[in-house]
């Protein structure tokens, strides 16, 4: 059976599975959640009067996991499934949100069958990529990449990839070369900037490091992880003033940022701040109360 309705919708939504899956911030913004909610009991409307069509699953699911309710995304990918098997936007979806809840494997299992139902779509390959450099198949990754760059010859998204997957692999020299060639391509991704800061960071070239990071921070000024990178490299570089303008900005972008609360908590433990350190503490608590108090011993 064909469903034009369901293609159409998987060419729309892989940009957006991208900026969820890929985002730093993905947490962060929640102000069109009542929209989506509203739209929620709508698609669960239209299954109660069409309980074998899986258009309404499909879409309730795609509203779901929008509000990261990843787990009933799931289940309703799952009877979609069942009603249209075979219909590559359903497995699609079904693995990015798989991936999501951490089920590495079922992720791979849907995006293989994705690039083996549509052998001609570059998004299969690629996620089936970062899945299998997940799961530390570093060769099968780089393959799958390539053949997203057979399809799509012009595009940087799979050097970035590449770029990473060598870094996982501690191949430095190769993952810089491939980072540069995505940069190289496109210039407006500002993970892209980020990742190269990374490993600019990792080798011990900070300023170099901090220019990615400040070039990520242009392209997305709520970029929260680069700016905890920046106050990284500046407290190596021991710029104190430098490191506590960014690290304050990380956590002013997300109050509940947790790594930036820390990085700050031990910060103004190690200047002999103590009773910031211990404000910073008791926020780490908020969101974590097993953790220990450090050696602080903080009232």
């Amino acid at each position: 059976m064909n469903n034009n309705y369901l293609t159409i919708l998987l060419a729309l939504f892989v940009n957006s599975y991208y900026c969820q899956s890929l985002s730093d911030n993905y947490d962060l913004d929640t102000s069109n959640y009542p929209h989506i909610r509203t739209l929620i009991k709508w698609d669960t409307k239209t299954i109660s009067l069409d309980p074998d069509n899986p258009k309404g699953y499909f879409t309730r699911a795609v509203d779901y996991a929008k509000i990261h309710d990843f787990q009933k995304a799931l289940n309703d990918l799952t009877i979609a499934d069942s009603l249209l098997p075979n219909e590559a936007a359903i497995i699609y979806k079904r693995g990015s949100v798989k991936h999501r809840l951490g089920d590495l494997k079922g992720a791979l299992t849907d995006f293989t069958r994705v690039t083996e139902l549509k052998p001609d779509f570059e998004w299969g390959f690629l996620d089936k990529g970062i899945i299998l450099n997940e799961l530390e198949k570093y060769d099968q990754a780089i393959e799958a990449f390539h053949k997203a760059l057979e399809i799509k010859p012009d595009w940087a998204e799979p050097y970035h990839q590449i770029g990473k997957t060598y870094e996982d692999r501690k191949e430095y020299d190769k993952a810089m070369e491939n980072y540069n060639i995505a940069i190289n391509m496109d210039k407006s991704v500002a993970m892209v900037f980020n990742n190269r800061g990374n490993l600019k960071k990792l080798t011990g070239n900070y300023e170099e490091a901090i220019n990615d990071f400040a070039q990520a921070i242009t392209l997305k000024p709520d970029y929260r992880l680069a700016y905890l990178n920046i106050a990284q490299c500046y407290l190596v570089l021991e710029k104190n003033d430098n490191v506590l303008i960014f690290i304050n900005k990380a956590i002013e972008i997300s109050p509940i940022y947790y790594d930036a609360i820390e990085f700050r908590k031990n910060f103004f433990k190690r200047i002999g701040d103590h009773q910031k350190a211990c404000l910073d503490l008791a926020k780490m608590k908020e969101l974590d109360p097993k953790i220990e108090d450090t050696g602080l011993k903080c009232n």
